[in-house]
């Protein structure tokens, strides 16, 4: 099936509500509490995530944060970019990790709008976000990748 790159719309157009190469990025601080409770919520029981005797002993001193809360982390802000503008629908998240994300530590979320995909013919479009995680002491990258999300034009807010 033919797609199309979703190109600059007339400006009056009001779809779809994103725009190539918008960023969005805060910081945030994965505390110990945290890190120990996503953990049980999702079944991880990795003692590096529980456990402060072992985390200490271990390469990385302290407790780390799960993949999974990293990356739920990167996905959560962009289902709530997409969805504070119109209905959405997330379709793939797809994340590396790179460097352990430390108890504590100071990070910067990041996204950009990378790409809009429209199907011809169709109002949906799914929009792609490159999404990484830097931490700020170091500027070393420890999680990157990207989320797509289809977002309705019959569903805007």
């Amino acid at each position: 099936m033919e797609q199309e790159r979703w190109n600059d719309p007339p400006l009056n157009e009001e779809w779809p509500p994103f725009r190539l190469g918008e960023t969005l990025a805060r910081e945030v601080v994965l505390d110990a509490a945290s890190i120990r409770a996503f953990a049980a919520m999702t079944g991880d029981t990795n003692p590096l995530h529980h456990d402060e005797a072992a985390a200490r002993q271990s390469r990385f001193g302290r407790l780390i944060a799960s993949g999974s809360q990293t990356a739920s982390l990167l996905a959560s802000m962009t289902a709530a970019l997409v969805t504070e503008r119109c209905a959405g629908l997330g379709l793939e998240v797809l994340y590396r990790f790179r460097k352990a994300v430390l108890a504590d530590e100071p990070l910067r979320a990041e996204l950009e709008l990378v790409d809009m995909l429209a199907k011809p013919h169709r109002p949906d479009i799914v929009l792609t976000f490159a999404g990484r995680l830097i931490k700020l002491e170091t500027g070393e990258v420890a999680v990157d990748g990207h989320t797509k999300s289809m977002i309705f034009r019959e569903a805007r807010r």
